[in-house]
């Protein structure tokens, strides 16, 4: 989904080059700053950072402008106007510009588009016939007279749906209701669920960004679609609760995929932050202070979670790379070799030092270095085994399908060897992609304590990836056993 457009202007500062008139079009990745002068500019000497002021007062901040393009107009003789336009990573709008390296915000507040699907509490919302006089009673004398039929919609004032205290700071999951004076069209409450990251102490724009991402990763992976904010608010330390916080725009924000998948079923998620809230916080709380010795291999499961229902082999590449990626506390202890091949892959070591520079020496030479390491199968395998701990009734033969997704993974990236057919695989290679990227979401799931046997036991339509990798995941593997793929018990 494209992000909103919103147009802006006012006049900018161009530091030591003056001032220019300026339209800003906020527009998520075609944003733009289009700034018009009478004189020259110099693409390459404007300021990264472009503050201006709007004509209605607002303080832009435009931050990380990088250049996209300049043009000349020549009106008459003496008469020429320079346009400029940038592209914005950020824009800040608010009562006072934004130092981008200054530690000043202490607050951030987003919604997504699925984040009330996701989080939200649907009993704290209702619709109720009551009757005339119980309704007489609660309005008073400030309404007409109540006839039967009366219909009421509610919010029950449950504004927080869940509270977690995490590395990030704070995290609340809140409604945020609103509702207008009823009319001869009618009357009725809307809502947005929103997070909010109270910080102890203040942190700088990027920062806050990085924050927010962490969290939108967390997401993608209990929705099993890619999640995004183009925008979010931040309050400043210096800024008192009744003052409106900045409004940032996260311009490079990618869009939703545009494979619109359907939206999934609240009983088929994961996690569910409103009934069983405990649980819901505990893991995230958990999930969120793992992040840091984790990230490359989360990053690269979101990206391949963008991907949708599109399965490439890049992806299943990116699939399996996820586990090689994981630190050593989440992959098996090494194989002891024994003192003779040690010896031996020393003495080896030696000899292909002193050789001339080459790719086969260096190639060598690091193979020789992961001796005694774990082999990207045996951590694939070991992930696995977390999973069918409690799940092996449901996932029969689930490490032969990781290894042979394993080995097609070696196939696309060192080029044909062994015992792989290539052509018998192929029409396998979305459900290898899918079960790599399963096994990696729970096994890590299930370290953060999620109880995944309440889940195993409950009933689940397909509206999830993680059910409907459940429920499609025998027939699939019958499909490869009949094809000679693996062996069944």
């Amino acid at each position: 989904m494209r992000a909103p457009s919103e147009i802006y202007v006012g006049n900018f500062k161009l530091d030591e080059a003056g001032e220019a008139i300026g339209q800003l079009s906020i527009a998520g990745s075609r944003s733009e700053l289009v700034l018009s002068t009478s004189f020259a500019v110099d693409m390459e000497s404007l300021p990264h950072e472009i503050y201006g002021r709007s004509t209605k007062g607002e303080a832009i901040s435009c931050i990380d402008c990088i250049p996209r393009g300049q043009t000349n107009t020549i009106h008459g003789e003496e008469n020429s106007y320079t346009s400029s336009t940038l592209f914005p990573h950020y824009v800040v709008i608010g009562r006072e510009w934004l130092d981008q390296s200054a530690a000043e915000i202490d607050s951030i507040s987003f919604t997504t588009e699925e984040l009330g699907a996701l989080v939200g509490d649907r009993l704290a919302f209702g619709w109720i016939f009551p009757k005339p006089e119980d309704l007489k009673a609660l309005i008073g004398d400030s309404r007409e007279e109540v006839f039967d039929g009366a219909q009421v919609a509610y919010f029950s004032g449950k504004t927080t749906i869940a509270e977690l205290e995490t590395n990030l700071g704070r995290i609340s999951i809140f409604n945020s209701p609103s509702g207008e004076s009823g009319t001869a069209h009618g009357v009725g409450i809307t809502n947005v669920v929103r997070i909010s990251v109270d910080m102890s102490e203040p942190i700088t724009l990027n920062e806050a960004a990085t924050r927010i991402l962490v969290i939108l990763r967390f997401l993608t992976m209990l929705s099993g679609r890619h999640q995004t904010a183009h925008q979010f608010t931040a309050r400043r330390f210096s800024q008192d609760e009744l003052s409106l916080p900045d409004t940032v725009h996260v311009c490079m924000a990618r869009a939703s995929s545009v494979e619109k998948l359907p939206t999934s079923l609240r009983f088929d998620l994961p996690l569910d932050a409103a009934t069983r809230t405990v649980e819901f916080c505990n893991v995230m709380s958990s999930w969120i202070a793992r992040d840091p010795k984790r990230l490359a291999a989360r990053v690269q499961h979101a990206n391949g979670i963008e991907y949708g229902n599109r399965y490439t082999t890049n992806r299943l590449v990116a699939a399996a790379n996820m586990f090689d990626l994981l630190p050593k506390e989440d992959c098996p202890q090494p194989p002891e070799l024994p003192d003779r091949l040690l010896a031996a892959a020393s003495q080896t070591r030696l000899l292909f030092r002193d050789l001339p520079v080459s790719p086969q020496r260096d190639s060598m030479l690091q193979a020789l270095s992961r001796l005694g390491s774990s082999t990207l199968t045996s951590k694939v395998k070991h992930r696995g085994e977390i999973l069918l701990n409690s799940l092996e009734p449901w996932f029969p033969e689930l490490l032969q399908v990781l290894r042979l997704a394993v080995k097609c993974r070696n196939y696309f990236v060192h080029g044909p060897s062994g015992d792989l057919d290539y052509e018998k695989v192929y029409p396998f290679l979305p459900f290898f992609t899918e079960t790599l990227e399963f096994t990696f979401s729970v096994s890590e799931l299930v370290e953060c304590g999620w109880d995944v046997e309440r889940w195993s036991r409950a009933g689940h339509t397909m509206s999830h990836s993680f059910t409907e990798f459940r429920a499609s995941y025998r027939e699939r593997v019958k499909a490869l056993e009949v094809a000679g793929l693996v062996r069944g018990k």
